[in-house]
């Protein structure tokens, strides 16, 4: 009985030889999907009535949108090949995703402290953030002293004061950076704040920074069999930056839909191990390793391996909106390019 047509096609290529189209009810409930899809009025079923139930949801499209064709490849760079860049002393930043391998207005890094470094008070022109993938740091914005652990992430709107320092003496931390430009740049602030330290479950200062508890964060599992995913940052939650971005972890088996964006993306595999599936092609990623999927690029990953795998995932648009696809269209649009 299949659910989809790619599952119907799947079961096909497994061997099956009696296969059922589907139910009458959930025939019709498909085609009612795809209508109201045609018109942005598609939502899961709620057993409320009111109206602004249910999650809306995309029917996935089993042709590629021409619009959308790309003409730029996926670009996956390891940890060890990222463009590196002292900051200040005992500050080292090995660039990713950004203007070096052609990606439009994102750049991620991964960023080391030594010891007690520091970064000197900035601000910058686009919002910035900030995700502890070792150690701890501490980030002060406009006085505001944060401590994040682990997983835990700070987002800091365009033009705000803050500085970053790790405050362990004998310990090097790590951190996952985000800017939504493609060229970075900083201004240095030379006011002095006064420093007042913000609560262990500080979820930051309404109207500007907000910071991300790992533990508390609210999770959501509706994108994909077997993984969780945790918004971080975007135009909802922070009303007028211009990326979006969380974190995300798959268990054994777990998966994305084949999708693309009408923006550049930047997966980075902070932990365990991914395998990213775009067109026809199948890469394997781990140790920070970070994909930069172009605009219009058809792609999913997954996890094959036998432990769980964690990312990072920013986006070069101020939603987290996915265009689902069917994965025949991962071969349609490569067959297109020829």
């Amino acid at each position: 009985m299949s659910t989809n047509n790619q599952n119907l096609t799947d079961r096909l290529d497994q061997g099956f030889r009696m296969l059922a189209l589907g139910t009458d009810s959930g025939l019709l409930l498909r085609s009612l999907h795809q209508s109201l899809q045609e018109v942005d009025r598609d939502r899961l079923p709620a057993t409320s009535l009111d109206p602004k139930d249910g999650r809306v949801v995309s029917v996935p499209l089993a042709v590629f949108p021409s619009e959308y064709q790309s003409t730029r490849k996926e670009v996956l760079t390891e940890l060890s090949e990222g463009k590196i860049l002292e900051l200040q002393s005992g500050v080292l930043c090995k660039t990713l995703v950004g203007s070096f391998n052609d990606a439009k207005n994102l750049t991620t890094s991964i960023v080391t402290f030594k010891g007690h470094a520091f970064l000197d008070c900035y601000s910058n022109p686009v919002s910035e953030s900030i995700t502890v993938l070792e150690g701890c740091l501490e980030v002060i914005v406009e006085g505001r002293v944060y401590l994040l652990e682990q997983l835990e992430n700070i987002v800091i709107p365009r033009w705000i004061p803050h500085t970053i320092r790790n405050p362990e003496p004998n310990k090097s931390t790590k951190f996952h950076s985000a800017i939504a430009m493609s060229e970075p740049k900083r201004e240095l602030v030379s006011t002095d704040f006064k420093l007042m330290k913000m609560p262990s479950d500080s979820t930051g200062t309404p109207g500007l920074e907000r910071v991300n508890r790992f533990k508390s964060a609210t999770r959501d599992f509706n994108f994909g069999p077997k993984t969780e995913f945790i918004d971080f940052f975007n135009d909802d939650l922070v009303p007028g930056i211009e990326m979006s971005g969380g974190f995300a972890r798959f268990e054994p088996g777990g998966r994305l839909p084949t999708h693309m964006h009408d923006f550049d993306e930047s997966i980075c595999i902070t932990s365990g191990e991914a395998t990213c599936i775009v067109g026809e092609k199948s890469y394997r990623l781990d140790n920070c390793t970070t994909a930069l999927i172009p605009r219009g690029r058809p792609h999913y990953f997954i996890n094959k391996s036998k432990t769980t795998m964690d990312m990072i995932w920013v986006y070069a648009g101020s939603m987290p909106n996915r265009i689902i696809l069917e994965d025949s269209c991962l071969k349609k649009n490569k067959r297109k390019k020829k």
